[in-house]
C-alpha cells in the first residue's frame, strides 16, 4: 500500500489529479486561482497538478485509487 508523502508541520500532501477535456487545458496556477475565488484555505490548495488521460478503473467502472496513489507518488 502507498503512503502519501508527509510533511513535518502539516501531515500529508495535497495533490491534484485531473482528467481535462479535448478541448480545455489546466495548470497548477489556473487552480490555485480557482480556489482562491472560491476562499478555500491556504493549506488546502494543492502542491502538486498530475494530470492524466484517464482515471484508472476496474472492471466494474470504479475508479482504483491506489493506482493513482502509486502513479503520483513515481
Amino acid at each position: 500500500m502507498s503512503r502519501p508523502r508527509f510533511f513535518p508541520r502539516f501531515g500529508a500532501e495535497d495533490v491534484c489529479v485531473v482528467v481535462p477535456t479535448a478541448d480545455h487545458s489546466v495548470t497548477l496556477a489556473h487552480i490555485k486561482a480557482l480556489l482562491k475565488e472560491k476562499d478555500v484555505a491556504a493549506y488546502k490548495v494543492p502542491r502538486k497538478l498530475v494530470v492524466f488521460g484517464s482515471l484508472p478503473r476496474n472492471a466494474l467502472g470504479k475508479v482504483m485509487k491506489r493506482e493513482i496513489r502509486q502513479r503520483v507518488r513515481a
